[in-house]
């Protein structure tokens, strides 16, 4: 049977993984590739085009759909060739999370090397990573037909990305000997923390899909006030369809999450500084929420700036493993 210290390092090891697959989701995103491959190919489509043909043909390919005609119609064939390789990239990076799952599964299945209970939990991971593929391309079809990615479609895409690199990490955590100072939070209160962050992801990805991020670019204040009413509150929308396709309103939601998370770091932190404890689970979510607060906040008033939003992207996932990390603790 294999060790619980090989389990861990498969494990970790495929957590990195996803972490590099969510830069690079981030990089896709922010550079407008995702849409420059517009077939789904899981076996052919791992050899790209190899010579001129092969890429005017695949140009013209993209040529063909609206996000060309309607926002790219200058695009040249050395442009759409960068933005295809990050498509590609993050394409074939799938792949490899996939094999790096698979293949050792069969092999250590078929040498009966696999204890029962990690049999059931490599499965789900990798049910997980396909359902994760077919969420992506869920996703960029629907971009095919208007030239735009539909928020909600980005937001599973995501969030089923929350779902697997939490669920990789939790059974990294139950195959290494935690030496670690108890949290100052209980379980409970790590679990509420944990949602208001799975809330705030959702409306981060509406943001992002929205592109609600490019709009009143300036902190605290939005549209010159802490509480905008004037754009907040379309009066041409439905009270649900205002708070989740009104640009206005999803970044406002999102600063408002984003404003109680930071508070809630804040008072975590003060309960460690009491305690006198240092290297707490919950200290280290609370500075990392600090973290990504400030990084939101550059986000926002540059614009959307690709270097400081890929770092936003990639510090949301280490918070998500911060807070299963504490829920682990706090249960445990």
């Amino acid at each position: 049977m294999l060790s619980n210290s090989f389990l861990s390092k498969w494990y970790g090891i495929g957590v990195i993984l996803m972490i590099f697959m969510i830069a690079l989701g981030g990089i896709t995103r922010l550079t407008d590739s995702g849409l420059s491959m517009v077939n789904w190919n899981p076996v052919s489509g791992v050899i790209p085009p190899l010579n001129l043909s092969d890429w005017q043909n695949e140009f013209d390919n993209y040529k063909s759909y609206p996000e060309y005609q309607e926002r790219n119609s200058d695009l040249t064939l050395s442009e759409f060739k960068l933005i295809f390789f990050w498509e590609y990239f993050h394409r074939m990076m799938g792949r490899l999370i996939g094999l790096f799952f698979i293949v050792p599964f069969i092999y250590f299945l078929f040498k009966k090397a696999l204890p029962q209970v990690e049999i059931k939990n490599t499965l789900i991971i990798i049910l997980l990573i396909i359902l994760q593929g077919l969420l992506g391309w869920y996703m960029v079809q629907s971009g095919l037909d208007n030239a735009y990615v539909n928020h909600f479609r980005l937001m599973l895409h995501f969030m089923m990305a929350v779902l697997l690199i939490s669920f990789t990490y939790w059974h990294y955590l139950r195959n290494i000997k935690l030496k670690i100072n108890k949290p100052t939070i209980s379980f409970n209160q790590s679990v509420l923390i944990f949602i208001l962050v799975l809330m705030q992801i959702i409306f981060g990805t509406f943001t992002a899909g929205l592109e609600a991020g490019k709009i009143y670019n300036t902190f605290p204040m939005m549209n010159g006030s802490f509480f905008p009413v004037s754009i907040i509150f379309n009066d041409s929308m439905g009270i649900i369809e205002n708070l989740f396709y009104n640009h206005a309103a999803v970044q406002y939601i999102h600063r408002l999450i984003g404003f109680s998370l930071l508070i809630l770091s804040f008072k975590i932190l003060f309960n460690n500084y009491q305690h006198k404890k240092l290297d707490t689970p919950d200290q280290i979510l609370a500075i990392l929420l600090v973290i990504q607060f400030l990084l939101g906040v550059i986000t926002l008033i540059t614009s959307v700036n690709i270097y400081f939003s890929v770092l936003h992207q990639v510090n949301a996932s280490l918070i998500v493993l911060a807070c299963i990390k504490t829920i682990y603790i706090t249960k445990n």
